[in-house]
């Protein structure tokens, strides 16, 4: 197998913001086009980025400009500069595709210009010759959040993911809303938009929803977990459940190995081997103890309420098993000093929240309706704040970065398996059990490269240490390699 494989950049166009024709200048003669501009002469560096904390896809590309991209208009044979010509002032669109060494295509160049817009040029620098700079693209849904025609004003009334499928659709005028992944919610939000930036209230909604599951002991999420995910890859939106994310079931996940060994022949059942690699653990017992991601008590406060009834009292701790998903062998362990007498985390943290009561808007109530259920919460505070909070801290908390070979099939949220050679002085040298291998989650993803060599740089994370080898585990390894 290859390590160093070619990245095929098979369309990379920008489209100039002018029609072509009378000096560049906009005309109304029907005749007259936008004209395209390819860009892959100056075999450019590519960058593509996904992170399940972004909600647009992100193309960087380092361009060197040699004053002979785009035809002169002055009547002569000659040729000028992209920046010269007018080119990359911003929002123009952008067409792109690139392919990995197997076929599989990253493809953002709809031609009706649904996908890449141009954020910005930096950099620039001008030589005798020559002129080099980047430019960015981004999502177009990046731009069309920011307009104020696309604002959330409108009553928002249901389940948090029909509520997220709404806003796709009908504020920020996705064309991808119909291919969002959504793992469906258990409670639901009534409220008004108030002006929020689509994607500003997508990111608060993640926070309060709560996905129907049964927790280890069989019972319902409600109460036990919390928090989701709002990003975009190269195919879609995703709103996805923390907890399902990290769940193995019907999924084939992709196995990288890393060695010391130089022929390029893998063991079999691993689909690449990890070219580099560098571990963080990132647990920071003092900063989880302050920030009540151990146990906390949360104080919730109703104004609406008599006066004995107007504090509810929830107190939450972190389970050493987490919340019965997939994880490693070593789950971190506190000292029994901070336990009770129950064995549970003790509280370290009070956070007090006002109930989120007031006059709501559910489904056509009248007003007389909405003032009579003021009191009735829009949704249980209890069940979500230091849920959601544990939740979040506890599936990334342990971080690696590996570069790979480019594959093109791999994008933000999915799971891959690694397998790190054990830290030690035997002579025979196996995969560590205890160390790093293990599954993790992309968090972040980078294929870059050019027509010579291309990579994918992968961030993942997870909750625990070491490869959990259990009969189900094992099972799963043996299935899909």
């Amino acid at each position: 197998m290859a390590v160093e494989q070619s990245l095929k950049l098979n369309i990379f166009e920008i489209e100039s913001n002018f029609l072509t024709g009378n000096s560049g200048e906009n005309t109304d003669n029907t005749e007259e086009r936008n004209q395209l501009v390819d860009l892959r002469s100056g075999a450019p560096l590519i960058e593509y980025r996904e992170s399940i904390f972004s909600p647009f896809v992100e193309v960087t590309a380092y361009l060197v400009d040699t004053g002979n991209t785009v035809q002169s208009e002055d009547g002569s044979d000659s040729a000028i500069g992209l920046l010269e010509a007018g080119y990359c002032q911003g929002t123009e669109k952008v067409f792109f595709q690139i392919e990995d060494s197997n076929g599989i295509k990253i493809n953002l160049a709809n031609q009706d210009g649904e996908d890449l817009r141009l954020a910005s040029v930096t950099s620039t620098r001008q030589g005798f010759q020559n002129q080099t700079f980047i430019i960015t693209a981004v999502s177009k849904e990046a731009f069309d959040n920011t307009l104020l025609d696309n604002r959330c004003t409108m009553q928002y009334s249901g389940r948090i993911s029909d509520i997220v499928s709404g806003i796709l659709q009908h504020d920020l005028k996705s064309a991808k809303w119909g291919g969002t992944y959504f793992d469906e919610t258990m409670n639901e939000y009534h409220e008004w938009g108030n002006g929020r930036y689509p994607f500003e209230m997508l990111l608060d909604l993640q926070q309060l929803a709560i996905p129907i599951i049964q927790t280890e002991d069989a019972d319902s999420a409600l109460g036990k977990t919390a928090g989701y995910l709002f990003w975009q890859t190269s195919e879609r939106y995703h709103f996805r459940s923390l907890d399902k994310l990290f769940d193995v079931t019907d999924k084939r996940i992709k196995r990288y190995i890393e060695n010391k060994k130089a022929e390029p022949n893998l063991p079999e059942g691993f689909q690449g081997k990890i070219l580099w690699s560098t571990s963080t653990r990132s647990i920071d017992a003092l900063a989880q103890f302050e920030s009540g991601a151990r146990g906390g008590r949360l104080y919730v406060y109703n104004p609406l309420k008599e006066s004995e009834e107007q504090c509810y009292v929830k107190d939450l701790s972190a389970k050493d098993s987490g919340n019965g998903i997939i994880a490693g062998k070593l789950l971190p362990r506190i000292n029994d000093e901070y336990r009770d007498e129950n064995g549970d985390p003790v509280l370290t943290m009070r956070l007090t929240s006002r109930a989120a009561v007031g006059q709501t808007v559910k489904g056509n109530e009248t007003i007389e309706m909405q003032v009579e259920k003021t009191g009735d919460p829009n949704y249980e505070v209890q069940n979500i704040f230091l849920q959601a909070t544990q939740n979040y801290r506890q599936k990334m908390s342990v971080s690696i970065q590996i570069t790979i070979a480019a594959d093109f099939s791999l994008h933000a949220g999915d799971l891959i398996y690694c397998e790190f050679e054990e830290m030690t002085t035997s002579k025979t040298v196996r995969g560590s059990r205890f160390r790093d291998s293990g599954i993790y989650m992309i968090a972040d993803l980078c294929h870059y490269g050019d027509v010579t060599k291309s990579f994918t740089g992968l961030h993942l994370v997870r909750d625990s240490f070491g490869a959990k080898v259990t009969e189900e585990v094992q099972a799963f390894i043996d299935d899909t390699g």
